[in-house]
């Protein structure tokens, strides 16, 4: 997906281009990333330009790879630690619009494959995007913040409060989780977060 080499196995990336994407993985002293108000986020990866990560990405999102899709989540699972139990995991909604635009719903891929790993259930009817707005990545991040005001709304609780895995694919800044993770908290859940990749502005000093 990077290289464009030829490969025997069904696999998206090479064994150079695997290297140079660990090369990009977040280190352990650097997490968590932080969001636009502050909530602590975990994630795989930082988000570069030339990471064979973002290849695999895109070819998962905008090319309708499930089989990318699937790879990815292995990837994060694999790389993220989660320190905090969970009862469900939830993944960021997209609208119904840009999901026919798309074809593939690959946050809630990997939301599923975090709930079997954990053992734990998926609720994809918590939060439901009742706006399309303009896509994050076309934005500059004051447009980002303003773009997901009442753009989310939760289900009204009738259950006792949930502990929850919001999950988002890559997090620009984090303006998306927080809109999520505040209805979320309105519902009386506890809400952890967790995204596939960060960009690396979203991140302080190293910590020592």
């Amino acid at each position: 997906m990077h290289c464009a080499a030829s490969l025997r196995e069904a696999a998206p990336l090479c064994l150079s281009c695997f290297r140079l994407m660990e090369s990009c993985r977040i280190p352990a002293r650097e997490l968590p990333g932080r969001t636009a108000e502050g909530r602590p986020v975990l994630a795989a990866s930082y988000y570069r330009s030339g990471s064979p990560l973002r290849a695999v990405h895109r070819a998962a999102k905008y090319r309708q790879s499930e089989g990318c899709a699937q790879w990815l989540a292995r990837y994060m699972i694999r790389r993220v630690g989660l320190p905090h139990p969970v009862d469900a995991c939830v993944p960021v909604p997209s609208h119904p619009a840009r999901l026919m635009d798309r074809g593939l719903d690959i946050v809630q891929i990997l939301a599923q494959c975090w709930a079997e790993r954990l053992n734990s259930e998926l609720h994809t009817d918590l939060l439901t995007r009742s706006r399309l707005g303009s896509p994050q990545d076309a934005l500059d991040r004051t447009d980002r913040l303003a773009n997901v005001r009442s753009v989310f709304s939760a289900k009204t609780s009738s259950s006792q409060p949930l502990r929850l895995l919001l999950i988002d694919d890559v997090v620009t800044t984090g303006a998306t989780l927080d809109a999520c993770a505040g209805l979320l908290h309105e519902q009386g859940h506890t809400v952890h977060l967790a995204a596939l990749a960060l960009r690396r502005e979203l991140f302080g000093p190293l910590q020592q």
